[in-house]
């Protein structure tokens, strides 16, 4: 989720920390630009959740209406905590299952806003599934629409004489986007395939300078058994992104008990290692708190990541209505 504008300010900014970090004198600036700009290659430009396995919406627009009823999805992500500009990222939304002439499907809200350095990213999305009967189990083929917003807002400081414009100082661009999923549910398991950024469009910068929203891949896929008794389930799953060029892979297993209380833990390959936990506070609001332990380099200059969401789902009940009759025999 690093862009390549973030990768120059964090070099610009604590371009202190990282002599020190690697110890380097006659070719730290040589090996610092190769670092910089093979991240730069690697970064996949979607804000990634520690949650992910608990808000599948968040990538994957098949997923609407796979719940009865409405369920609303709050995240807030602090990225790198004690590290300058490191990413910030919101994410709402708001899914229902819904049936248009009898049959079943769903809609969606989804926003998401993402800050890094002075780069922000907004993204505000309506989306429509519609749910097959497949193999006794329900797949939900989706699709989402809407804008993206990138702003750049800062004071670019070289440290030394720059030879042209690399980056403009300024910008407030935004572009149409769509998003693709399907999602596939049957008793405990579940597995879905997702694209974002289908059109990969390009947002104009400046004169000379732009940026393009690359296609990005998602595969997930988990299974909830019971272990020992009917109060403990568990409740493994992965999930691999990819940007074409790249890819990242996590594991995750919960345990839930008395499907009220969770606990977890996730590797996410050369990343972090995640450990979670979760209550359902009263009927159908669920609390969830999740602590990144990172494991590559930037962990030597920050104190990981903290994310909380919260959950709730209800169901809508259609009032029924009786017809009452009077008789004139009795008023």
């Amino acid at each position: 989720m690093n862009h390549l504008c973030f990768l120059r300010w964090v070099y610009i900014k604590h371009k202190n920390k990282f002599f020190n970090l690697f110890e380097m004198k006659n070719r730290i600036k040589s090996t610092l630009f190769f670092l910089l700009f093979t991240l730069a290659g690697m970064a996949q430009q979607d804000p990634q959740f520690s949650h992910d396995m608990l808000s599948h919406i968040a990538y994957n627009p098949g997923y609407a209406g796979s719940v009865n009823g409405v369920c609303a999805t709050a995240i807030h992500r602090l990225q790198w905590v004690g590290f300058d500009g490191g990413p910030t990222t919101t994410f709402f939304a708001v899914d229902a299952g819904i049936r248009p002439f009898g049959q079943k499907g769903g809609i969606m809200l989804k926003i998401v806003s993402d800050k890094l350095g002075f780069e922000s990213n907004s993204d505000l999305k309506l989306g429509y599934a519609h749910h097959f009967d497949v193999w006794d189990g329900d797949l939900g083929l989706g699709m989402d629409f809407g804008i993206v917003i990138k702003k750049i807002e800062g004071t670019w400081i070289f440290p030394e004489p720059s030879k042209g414009e690399v980056f403009p100082l300024n910008a407030n661009v935004k572009t149409f986007d769509m998003d693709f999923g399907l999602f596939y549910t049957k008793g405990g398991f579940y597995g879905g395939l997702s694209a974002s950024h289908l059109l990969s469009p390009t947002l104009a910068l400046s004169e000379k300078q732009s940026t393009q929203l690359r296609r990005h891949y998602f595969a997930v896929s988990g299974y909830k058994f019971e272990a020992f008794s009917p109060s403990l389930e568990v409740v493994p799953s992965i999930l691999v992104k990819s940007d074409g060029s790249s890819f990242q892979f996590s594991i995750n297993t919960n345990v839930i008990y008395n499907k009220k209380f969770w606990g977890g833990v996730t590797y996410r390959a050369g990343d972090s290692v995640i450990a979670m936990l979760g209550l359902e506070l009263v009927n159908g609001l669920k609390l969830g708190y999740a602590y990144d332990v990172t494991t590559s380099e930037m962990g030597k200059v920050s104190n990981g990541t903290h994310e909380l969401m919260l959950n709730y789902c209800f169901e809508l009940s259609v009032p029924q209505f009786t017809h009452k009759y009077k008789s004139a025999r009795f008023l």
